[in-house]
């Protein structure tokens, strides 16, 4: 084996090793594998075991779920069905990550002949510590990534070979992304920006613009294919052919409020307020306690779409600093005070807030190094590095974009490792320039 074969082969079994120290300490914690919405997850599927339907409540009539999309709730109960537990997912999650890591290695080596920081990169998808706490958690983000991280892969093979393969592995993966978790429904805009980009710099009729529009019919017809069981499922039970009530129901209630408050000159609180407030007096809904079970159901999605966007027609201004503000907060969330939230169940202050920082220093780092990366590779535009480049900023920069106020460690983990990846090769940039001017 060469080197670098048994330092990623080492890397990934340490990573491996770990998880299943820390899975075998917290099965006297099982509370650990759990957060808020891990319970939503597990729920529905013990309904689906059960013959309950797909609903997230305990009791009859189980009202039909449209909050949750169903292939994670599909994939913790295919391991209830097989293996008699729900923790046997938890190792199946342990496996993922550790796979996901060693994608991005092989993503940096054959893609931007960076073996050195795709070995480095890897090391961190690993032992973050949000990395080492979700990925023991009943949590999307582990799924999610890995999928995500394989069409990655996959369309970069693609535009390496030119074989179609490669483009149908991608074109089926995106879709089952998207039924992991919402936030992928546009995921081909930043794929086939890519294909262009790749299809103006080469030159080469196997990338022509005629062939990407072709191919883009494909994928958004394959798309909709695999979508459609869904779908048709949601129109059937709540007239209604989306994917899922989060999309207006979050803008409404996390994004727009910021939004409202900076207009108006008030704090996010008091317009969350304002606008919780409308919402009961425009549907007249009287029970307080349960704003956001209502507000979830695909009876208000239209309303609450409806007065999104007429708020943000008439504070444009207010809009694009807050969303210019989220997306810096995207990067730069630190992840280790799920840790200490876990340990100390109480705010960060005093000495936790040492770990906080540093984790955050660092991450603005990779943020600056991303930055480096970026602008560098835009201005020598190689054709053999440049879709790479393109490819995992325009994916980073879609999860950016969508996440908004709800940025956390826990939503940018699945851009993650790309993230990691174009950071660390632009500090190397930065280290290399360094040295060779002093």
């Amino acid at each position: 084996m060469s080197s670098s074969k048994k330092i990623i082969f080492l890397i990934i079994t340490a990573g491996v090793v770990v998880r299943i120290f820390l899975f075998i300490h917290f099965l006297k914690e099982p509370q650990f594998f759990y957060d808020d919405d891990s319970y939503n997850y597990t729920q529905v599927a013990e309904n689906l075991r059960l013959g309950n339907g797909f609903s997230w409540h305990k009791e009859a009539p189980f009202k039909p779920e449209g909050f949750r999309t169903p292939a994670y709730p599909l994939f913790l109960l295919g391991h209830r069905v097989v293996f008699g537990s729900y923790n046997s997912a938890l190792i199946t999650q342990i496996l993922l990550i550790a796979i996901t890591a060693y994608l991005i290695y092989v993503i940096a080596r054959d893609f931007a002949n960076r073996p050195k920081t795709g070995l480095l990169t890897a090391a961190l998808v690993l032992f973050s510590p949000f990395s080492l706490m979700v990925s023991l958690n009943f949590l999307t983000q582990t799924l999610f990534t890995f999928i995500l991280t394989l069409a990655v892969w996959t369309w970069l093979k693609f535009l390496k070979t030119s074989l179609n393969k490669y483009f149908f592995y991608s074109a089926i993966l995106l879709p089952l992304s998207a039924l992991i978790r919402p936030i992928a429904f546009l995921i081909l805009i930043p794929f086939f920006a890519s294909f262009f980009v790749h299809a103006f710099l080469n030159k080469n009729p196997n990338f022509s613009w005629q062939r990407g529009v072709r191919l883009l019919c494909m994928a958004i017809t394959l798309f909709i294919i695999i979508l459609s069981p869904w779908l048709l499922r949601n129109y059937r039970v709540f007239n209604s052919f989306s994917l899922s009530t989060i999309k207006y129901y979050q803008l409404y209630f996390y994004d727009l409020p910021p939004i409202y408050g900076r207009a108006k000159g008030i704090t996010n609180q008091e317009a969350s307020q304002i606008l919780t407030e409308e919402f009961h007096n425009i549907t007249g809904i009287a029970d307080r306690s349960s704003t956001h079970e209502y507000a979830r159901d695909f009876a208000y999605s239209k309303l609450l779409k409806e007065r999104f966007l007429r708020y943000l027609a008439q504070m444009p201004g207010a809009a694009l600093i807050t969303r210019l503000d989220f997306m810096f907060k995207f990067f730069i969330r630190d992840g280790i005070r799920y840790w200490i939230h876990y340990y100390t169940n109480g705010s960060i202050n005093g000495l936790l807030l040492i770990p906080v920082i540093l984790e955050r220093g660092f991450l603005f780092l990779v943020f600056v190094g991303m930055l480096i990366f970026t602008v560098q590779s835009f201005l020598i535009k190689n054709r053999n590095t440049f879709p790479f480049f393109s490819l995992l900023f325009l994916v980073i920069l879609y999860f950016g974009f969508l996440t908004g106020i709800m940025a956390s460690a826990g939503l940018r983990f699945p851009v993650e490792p790309l993230f990691l990846l174009l950071g660390l090769s632009g500090l190397d940039m930065a280290r290399k320039w360094t040295f060779d001017t002093l």
